[in-house]
């Protein structure tokens, strides 16, 4: 892509190292083109690999895009498995001049990207530059909405299916693509719906995605009735059965999922 768009892709290996890169973001390449009239442009992409479950240990396991979340001319993008990568980076060359960062879950890398969809429900994505992955139930009005983004909704699809198994509650997923600058359009019609929020995050839950979601459906008037959250407010173990036990395993969600029955 680099060569087809003229767009240079720069590696951080582990996304717990893009601290050492904050400065250049924040106060270089997402100001150039406002300082110098638009003559100059930093137009990188940032691809870099965040999360656990691999027991890497508490500075090779973080999910630390928070901390990039807001800065102006500055946009994140999360994979997930329903998405292809190509429909990505092909819709960042289309965007001229801004500066991009690509998250890649460390987990993704071992998913395939066509597994096998939950029964009962119907997928589709939102009509954006950076699609959402919209999951819904065909025969049942959902009891609540579910948002997640990356490798969150690979491990929530398989709770979903034991709600529905077990409970026979269904769900609207909603799982967007680009986080950063937030977009609730999606969220907000269903929450309007189902009056039930369920945030899910790997990582920290304070100042996050999930909390900027939830003040900006506030400030539309969104009527909450009922709010769950998991993230993880823990320092990541070395141990690899305790970091199952903090971060966003199937085991995890499905005990979440269980605070939102009604």
């Amino acid at each position: 892509y680099s060569i087809k768009s003229g767009r240079t892709i720069v590696e951080i290996m582990f996304g717990d190292f893009t601290t050492l890169i904050f400065d250049q973001i924040l106060q270089n390449i997402s100001k150039f083109e406002y300082m110098f009239a638009g003559k100059i442009k930093a137009p990188v992409i940032i691809r870099t690999p965040m999360g656990g479950k691999r027991g890497y240990g508490p500075t090779h396991s973080q999910s630390i895009e928070k901390h990039f979340l807001g800065i102006p001319n500055f946009a994140v993008v999360v994979l997930n498995h329903r998405i292809s990568p190509n429909t990505i980076y092909e819709s960042i060359c289309k965007v001229d001049g801004m500066p991009f960062m690509i998250v890649e879950n460390k987990i993704l890398y071992t998913i395939k990207a066509d597994t096998k969809r939950l029964e009962g429900y119907k997928y589709s994505f939102s009509d954006n530059l950076f699609p959402s992955v919209l999951i819904e139930p065909v025969f049942e009005d959902p009891t609540f909405t579910i948002i997640c983004y990356g490798e969150v909704l690979y491990e929530l699809e398989k709770a979903v299916r034991t709600m529905f198994l077990e409970y026979e509650i269904f769900v609207d997923i909603i799982c967007p693509s680009l986080i950063s600058p937030v977009d609730i359009l999606d969220i907000k019609k269903s929450v309007n719906l189902t009056q039930n929020l369920c945030i899910i995050e790997e990582g920290p839950g304070e100042a996050s995605w999930g909390s900027e979601v939830v003040s900006q459906l506030i400030e539309q008037g969104v009527s909450i009735t009922k709010l769950v959250r998991q993230f993880n407010g823990e320092i990541i173990p070395s141990n690899r059965k305790r970091e199952d036990m903090i971060l966003t395993t199937y085991d995890t969600i499905l005990s979440t999922l269980n605070k939102m029955k009604v």
